[in-house]
């Protein structure tokens, strides 16, 4: 649609400087107050507008070596670093025109929805079914803590991951619509593979942008639906009754 999402990217599009500056070993162990964040976002900000250079001009050596160390190995490694510092500038056309994709992000939005006065924020939710089952559990062992989300004793890994998925999305869904009215879109994945077409007019219409028919099928043809609908294969004992209608509450399938 138009939009620059970053200098250096991951093959899911993942803007690996916000994951550099915000996906940090010392903010997971112990949260970072609203300065420290502050202070992340007007580099990152600077970065993306003027260039890594430009913006990590406040950073001395020594301190862009401590951010590879607190996010090495979460997503950053030593050639991803040097990707980013040798990232050239944005062309001129795209320095307004900045976006990004990256799955940490709704862990800051009360400060993301006060630094930027017009940002527009897509919360992007796939089934808690499905994605309970996901054998990648990242987020929950990163930020379950700060969500009190614990494994108890009669709980399987599989609901503790469904806990820390509804605690979040109900999180991002109330700040999103609190903090940004008009500015928050919920988008259901599952609702965008089945209806790829109305989903995306929805998306243009929120974003303000005018696409072709040409353009909206070439995006169409990018969704490439994996493992909805996995919960089916599941035990039936996998999640209780009241677990599966707190997902359906949220807008999915749970049959």
């Amino acid at each position: 649609m138009g939009f620059y999402l970053g200098p250096v990217m991951n093959p899911q599009l993942d803007n690996l400087l916000f994951t550099l500056l915000f996906k940090r070993r010392d903010w997971i162990e112990c949260f970072p107050s609203d300065p420290d964040i502050d202070r992340m976002l007007d580099i990152f900000v600077c970065a993306m507008r003027d260039g890594v250079e430009e913006g990590f001009k406040s950073l001395g050596p020594g301190e862009v070596e401590y951010q590879f160390e607190q996010a090495r190995g979460m997503g950053i490694d030593r050639p991803t670093l040097n990707a980013i510092l040798a990232s050239p500038r944005p062309a001129p056309n795209l320095q307004s025109q900045v976006a990004w994709k990256e799955p940490n992000t709704h862990v800051f939005l009360p400060q993301l929805a006060r630094r930027f006065s017009n940002m527009k924020y897509i919360h992007v939710m796939r089934n808690g079914l499905d994605m309970a089952l996901s054998g990648n559990r990242q987020q929950l062992r990163n930020w379950g803590s700060h969500f009190n989300i614990r494994q108890g004793d009669d709980e399987s890994p599989e609901q503790v991951q469904l806990r820390y998925w509804l605690a979040t999305n109900r999180r991002a869904i109330e700040l999103g619509e609190s903090l940004l009215p008009k500015r928050f879109f919920l988008l259901n994945y599952d609702a965008l593979c089945l209806s790829f077409y109305a989903e995306i007019y929805r998306l243009q219409n929120f974003l303000e942008r005018q696409l072709s028919g040409e353009e909206i099928s070439m995006i169409a043809g990018s969704i490439a639906p994996e493992s909805i609908g996995r919960y089916r294969e599941s035990a039936a004992d996998t999640f209780t009754s009241e677990e599966r209608k707190a997902v359906q509450k949220l807008g999915f399938c749970v049959d």
